[in-house]
């Protein structure tokens, strides 16, 4: 018997996070909820400028979720405010995980995936 993979990509988590519980709540009902009733996920947005910790949300949310996420948790950076590169356009986004996950479709191997630092 060989263990499943399970494809994990998120950025450490912060050990302090404060100030947003109602919209992590949230968040994390409507996930629930979505799932308890066998619905698609519902599309969530985090505006806001930037530097307010958007991304942080977003991390830490999924950091508390991954027990609903058994099989994987893939992080995307879009480069929002980084100096010297674009901002990913959110119709490209899911166009970037799919080349790094291994899968028939994609050919790709495990250690190819970890090349470009994919964690597992």
């Amino acid at each position: 018997m060989s263990a499943a993979l399970v494809l994990r990509s998120l950025p450490r988590g912060t050990t302090v996070f404060t100030d947003r519980t109602a919209e992590l709540e949230a968040l994390m009902r409507s996930v629930r909820e979505a799932q308890e009733r066998g619905e698609a996920l519902p599309v969530h947005e985090i505006d806001g400028m930037p530097g307010v910790g958007k991304t942080a949300f977003a991390v830490h949310a999924a950091h508390l979720m991954t027990d609903r996420f058994p099989d994987r948790q893939l992080f995307v950076n879009l480069n929002g405010p980084t100096t010297g590169r674009s901002p990913v356009q959110p119709g490209d986004a899911p166009a970037l995980l799919r080349p790094r996950c291994p899968s028939p479709d994609t050919g790709l191997s495990i250690e190819r995936c970890n090349e470009g630092g994919w964690g597992y």
